[in-house]
């Protein structure tokens, strides 16, 4: 079913306010006059052909709606890759090849509508956990990893793990660019 969430302000001042939402309610930080919030580096799946529930980073500007109501349309500030996993694999670890930063801690500025982001903390890796079914088995199927948008100048690195610790890399040198909002096909993958 959808989830709604409800953002509550007890005044509202002239300054701009935001609402950030990672796949629940939360208060932005503001640190240093920056919006900080996290993206996590492992990510792990609760349901088929999705993301996991709490990477997507979405944020809005709250706005006047009419005399008692207040509003805000949520923006993406992230882009997807989208890669489908075999059965029985244990992790698909999405890296730059030029030690990017895919995920951790960051500073986004809502930038009018058009969410940017910069680092605080960040990883330089996305790590997709598959997930699990009710007899232990991982679940082979599209998902889709919550990563900071850019372009990847030297191209990207794949590593599937599965149940028995073997590994397949899978390595592209070609640049790739993932925008925010968008979403990116990873070639199909097997060990």
């Amino acid at each position: 079913g959808v989830e709604a969430s409800e953002f509550i302000f007890s005044s509202f001042p002239q300054t701009p306010q935001y609402a950030l939402y990672v796949g629940r309610t939360q208060k932005p930080v503001v640190e240093d006059g920056n919006i900080s919030a996290t993206l996590p580096s492992d990510q792990n799946m609760s349901v088929s052909h999705s993301f996991c529930n709490h990477a997507n980073l979405t944020i809005g500007e709250v706005v006047k709606v009419d005399e008692s109501t207040y509003g805000s349309t949520l923006k993406n500030v992230c882009g997807l890759m989208k890669v489908t996993v075999p059965s029985g694999i244990t992790s698909v670890k999405i890296e730059g090849n030029y030690e990017e930063t895919l995920s951790g801690a960051i500073y986004i500025d809502y930038n009018a509508g058009e969410p940017t982001w910069s680092e605080k903390e960040g990883a330089n890796f996305v790590n997709i956990i598959p997930r699990v079914n009710s007899e232990g088995t991982y679940v082979g199927s599209d998902y889709y990893a919550c990563v900071l948008p850019q372009t990847f100048e030297k191209g990207i690195t794949v590593t599937l793990t599965d149940i028995n610790g073997n590994t397949a890399v899978t390595a592209g040198s070609n640049p790739l660019t993932l925008g925010r909002n968008k979403v990116v096909e990873l070639p199909n993958l097997n060990i």
